[in-house]
């Protein structure tokens, strides 16, 4: 996990100063360009942190180690919350109950 993360950092650095030459040679944006540009930033920092969630929550968990008396160690994985289970269909074959 902490090499993804270092490349996702290195990738972030490295397009920030690809993009840093070309927006000095630009004029002065206008406030609606400037709103975009902050919301495409925006977007894209979104995008970045959901993809982060989803990784770490993929990651399987795991208890404390437990040693057993013949010195072997058990590391049990932490079993994750069950799906809910689907609504039962109703008369009309949709999950409502009318």
């Amino acid at each position: 996990m902490s090499k993804t993360l270092k490349t996702i950092g290195a990738a972030a650095i490295v397009l920030s100063l690809a993009a840093a030459p070309g927006l000095a040679q630009q004029p002065p944006a206008s406030d609606s360009d400037m709103q975009r540009i902050e919301d495409s930033l925006r977007k894209g920092i979104e995008n970045v942190l959901r993809a982060l969630e989803a990784l770490v929550g993929s990651v399987p968990l795991y208890e404390l180690p437990e040693v057993q008396k013949n010195g072997d160690i058990l590391i049990r994985r932490k079993h994750p919350k069950p799906a809910p289970k689907p609504a039962k269909p109703g008369r009309n074959g949709d999950a409502s109950s009318t």
